[in-house]
């Protein structure tokens, strides 16, 4: 690649799902205090996750309320990792 071409982006990325990589996420959904993002156990836990394969590539704080629960935090913690097995017969890009 010279350096007047760039890279392929959206339309020009190979379309054959075979070419492409597969991914599968996994949501972790807690409210603060109850043991994630918290410390030690909750490094124990998120690299035990890093030995099956996922990586952690987000997390959200969110603030909710309301008459039973005023001012709850939750996080929400989000990760991927790459799906190695995938039947991609039946499989129509969109």
């Amino acid at each position: 690649m010279g350096p007047a071409e760039s890279p392929p982006v959206g339309r020009d990325l190979p379309r054959n799902p075979k070419e492409m990589k597969k991914w599968e996420y996994k949501v972790i959904t807690s409210a603060v205090g109850s043991g994630w993002v918290r410390g030690a156990d909750d490094e124990v836990e998120l690299n035990k996750l890093g030995l099956d394969g996922w990586e952690l590539v987000a997390v959200t704080v969110g603030i909710s309320g309301g008459y039973a629960t005023p001012n709850r935090t939750t996080n929400h913690l989000l990760l991927k990792r790459e799906k190695l097995y995938m039947n991609t017969d039946n499989y129509a890009p969109q």
